[in-house]
Formats: structure tokens, sequence, C-alpha cells
């Protein structure tokens, strides 16, 4: 008999009701407005990579 119940809480805590904890939410939105910043610079050294290696590789092209 006392397997039973501590089934049924086990059922009960493995079902989706899933609350997350918003406590403090929004107060990181310095952190990923600087971390979309980083982002944006490494996405803007990768774009400028990627062209410096296409123009070195067409160089050598003759039309």
């Amino acid at each position: 008999q006392q397997q039973q119940p501590q089934y049924a809480a086990e059922q009960r805590q493995s079902s989706f009701d899933y609350r997350p904890n918003r406590d403090g939410a929004g107060r990181t939105n310095g952190e990923t407005k600087n971390l979309l910043s980083e982002y944006a610079l490494v996405a803007e050294a990768a774009k400028r990579a990627q062209m410096a290696v296409l123009m070195r590789d067409l160089e050598g092209v003759e039309l």
C-alpha cells in the first residue's frame, strides 16, 4: 500500500505541468543586449573573412 501513493506522486511529478520561475525576468536584459552585440561583431567578422577568401580565390580567374 505504501508503494501506491508513491507511484501516484511520481505520476503527478512526471505530468507536463511545468511552471518556470519568472522572478527577475528582464533583469538580464543588459546581458542579452551585450551578447547580441558581440554576436553581431562575430557575424560581421565572419562575413568579412568570407569575402576576403572569395576575393583571394577570384584573383586568379581570367575571363
